[in-house]
């Protein structure tokens, strides 16, 4: 019986030797798996599609009837991304609209589409739209009711709101009706 005892006892510290030595080597491995470390950093640039409103403005000192004024809205494309515009104008008050003549927007580069003027060719970084318009006329006589003379007493207060949006150009050869899904 004693040598049986002492055969558990020799298998006994063989298996708890082998137990250790997996341990050890399972741990050294995990350890160098997770402290290994080898880098390579992703370069890559971060689209930016950016635009800003630019405008050549030269307000008159007083609005009388028959007042031209200049104002040549254009989209500036600042980000680094080419892309499309669209813009739509609006008024800060809707009465003016009875005292100045119709806006002669550029049909040629801008096509409307429902509440926006589409530009119709993809903007580089850096460059500029054509003007969406150039020049703002106080109407000789009351756009509702041609007869009426305008009066000083017509004339108000008002701002010409330009409000612009851009897409990305994600294809060289999408088209700016098929980049707004208007085609």
């Amino acid at each position: 019986m004693n040598s049986f005892k002492q055969f558990l006892r020799s298998r006994g510290l063989i298996f708890g030797a082998a137990v250790l030595l997996v341990m050890t080597f399972s741990f050294g491995g995990t350890y160098a798996l997770l402290a290994a470390r080898d880098e390579k950093p992703n370069e890559f640039v971060v689209a930016q599609d950016e635009i800003g409103i630019t405008e050549v403005f030269e307000p008159p000192e007083v609005l009388t009837p028959g007042t031209e004024f200049r104002k040549e809205p254009t989209i500036l494309n600042t980000g680094n991304v080419t892309n499309f515009v669209r813009v739509r104008v609006a008024f800060s008050n809707e009465q003016a609209l009875d005292i100045l003549e119709p806006l002669e927007y550029d049909t040629v580069n801008w096509e409307l589409r429902g509440d926006y003027y589409y530009y119709i060719y993809a903007l580089q970084p850096g460059e500029n739209t054509t003007a969406l318009f150039n020049r703002v006329k106080v109407a000789e006589y009351r756009i509702s009711n041609p007869l009426e003379a305008l009066e000083m007493s017509d004339m108000l207060d008002f701002d010409i709101l330009i409000y612009a949006e851009s897409k990305v150009r994600s294809d060289p050869s999408e088209t700016w009706d098929v980049a707004w899904d208007i085609a």
